[in-house]
């Protein structure tokens, strides 16, 4: 067993269920950004593409709603549909079977999740996003990516439960 892309397996899920105990939406993207890269790598090394440039096409994306977001800005409709494209786009080169549809699927929702204002709507769909690889997870035998998923969802809805509880007091 070849223990390299399990590590950076641990460490994007490290970064990634870290990314959701913050309140701004600048530092949720900006510990995403890292977790993609570091799951990018483990999905490359594992000869898993589709899923490892899904990853880097997110990484991308979380920069430049990154940078948007730390100036207050919205980041416009038009880059969210070029971000969009790209990952038709690698849909097409990399998707060779029906499995490969699902981080395309979770690529969309993580890019349209990560898009809106409402930090609590990033947590909420990034669930539903983490739902679809744990699915993917399981299937293609990545099982540190498989824990990482659970714990993705654990530390969403506590960040929910957390930031939302304060808002209701």
């Amino acid at each position: 067993m070849n223990f390299i892309p399990h590590a950076f397996g641990i460490m994007a899920l490290l970064t990634w269920i870290s990314s959701f105990q913050f309140k701004e939406k600048h530092r949720i993207l900006l510990f995403q950004i890292l977790a993609n890269i570091f799951y990018a790598f483990q999905y490359i090394i594992l000869g898993l593409f589709s899923a490892g440039f899904m990853n880097i096409v997110s990484a991308f994306r979380c920069y430049v709603f990154m940078k948007d977001s730390k100036k207050n800005k919205e980041t416009p409709f038009t880059v969210l549909l070029l971000f969009l494209f790209a990952i038709f786009i690698l849909a097409m080169i990399y998707c060779k079977t029906l499995l490969d549809i699902l981080p395309i699927i979770a690529a969309i929702i993580f890019t349209i999740s990560s898009w809106q204002k409402s930090t609590t709507t990033i947590r909420v769909s990034c669930i539903f996003a983490a739902l679809i690889f744990a699915v993917y997870n399981s299937i293609v035998g990545t099982y540190v990516a498989l824990i990482g998923n659970i714990f993705e969802v654990t530390s969403a809805i506590v960040a929910i439960i957390r930031f939302n509880s304060k808002r209701l007091e």
